[in-house]
């Protein structure tokens, strides 16, 4: 749930979302579709999707674009080398952090 008065990044509008309880609807009520304007578009978003618009998450999806632009990022053959991989790095990190 976004919390009251959360601002949405790229939005013109700040709205409060309320729980579908406090407002006595339905659970089901709760992924309804909420108009929202994003930089002078209105665009439909379902209201359990409302966190991707987040200030937050929309500073993590830039961090993650300028890594891929700037090549900051490793690619694996296979699932195998990738789960290879994060066990290395946890074990590299256990053994700096003294575990």
């Amino acid at each position: 749930m976004i919390a009251e008065s959360t601002t949405l990044s790229r939005m013109s509008l700040r709205f409060n979302v309320s729980s579908p309880k406090q407002i006595g609807l339905d659970a089901d009520v709760a992924d309804a579709s909420i108009q929202i304007v994003v930089e002078g578009e209105t665009t439909s978003v379902r209201s359990s999707q409302l966190w991707f618009w987040s200030e937050d998450w929309q500073e993590r999806i830039r961090e993650a674009e300028d890594d891929l632009q700037n090549g900051r990022f490793t690619l694996h053959e296979s699932g195998e080398d990738f789960l290879a991989a994060i066990r290395d790095i946890t074990a590299r990190n256990a053994v700096q952090n003294g575990e």
